[in-house]
């Protein structure tokens, strides 16, 4: 990139520092016009000015975090609305003769703690940006092993969804077509077991879910998944 001649880089100084003296006097007689004392004047001009300059450099400099970066930009428009308005009034209310109504006092007042604020908040959104990354606080480790669960819950998926008005888990697999004598019923098994047995026999269903059985026998979703459990174990 070209830089611009040293012609250019001495106007702008010159613009600069002229611009920058005529309104260092208008907010200074602005803050003596409010009873400020001749002493603390000058101190207006500086926040005022000096602010908006420092602000502006954080918003376009590219280095500067995103947070503090729009927290200038806003802070630059702040403080030249600032500076434009304080410089108009003054010299409105000095060429008239116009001593200044309290509520221009009450506004001149509530600048400085109001970049006092404005500068603190910048400088921990700069600080927080940038400052060191705390160290992570390391995990403890996890077992990958699955926990062997032998509650009942665990044998039957079906369990936690016990009731009537449950929905109706996916279809299980196919029942084998039963002989008519019928195989041997265990003793442990749900007395409702051979009435299921018979029940399947009659139909010659090739496949048998679970909603056929609840709905055939008007039994919940845990009982009716243990039905068709033990009717493929004996079909076997």
């Amino acid at each position: 990139m070209k830089r611009a001649p040293w012609i250019v880089w001495a106007g702008l100084a010159v613009v600069l520092s002229a611009a920058a003296i005529l309104s260092f006097d208008a907010l200074r007689g602005l803050a003596i016009a409010v009873s400020i004392p001749s002493g603390f004047a000058w101190l207006l001009p500086i926040v005022v000015d000096a602010g908006a300059a420092v602000a502006c450099t954080i918003w376009l400099s590219p280095s500067s975090p995103r947070d503090a970066s729009r927290f200038a930009a806003w802070m630059t428009w702040s403080l030249l609305v600032a500076t434009v308005a304080g410089n108009a009034g003054q010299l409105g209310l000095h060429a008239h003769g116009i001593t200044p109504p309290w509520w221009v006092a009450v506004a001149v007042g509530a600048i400085a703690p109001a970049v006092v604020g404005s500068v603190v908040h910048l400088v921990v959104l700069l600080v927080r940006e940038t400052g060191p990354v705390p160290d992570r606080v390391p995990l403890p480790e996890v077992d990958d092993a699955p926990a062997e669960v032998e509650s009942e819950a665990w044998r039957d998926p079906w369990s936690r969804w016990a009731g009537p008005d449950v929905d109706t888990p996916p279809v299980l697999e196919a029942v084998p077509a039963l002989d008519q004598q019928g195989p041997p019923v265990p003793a442990s098994a749900d007395p409702l077991l051979p009435e299921v047995l018979r029940w399947a026999q009659e139909r010659g269903l090739d496949r048998v879910s679970q909603r056929a059985v609840r709905a055939e026998f008007g039994v919940g979703g845990p009982r009716s998944a243990r039905l068709l459990s033990q009717l493929q174990e004996v079909a076997q």
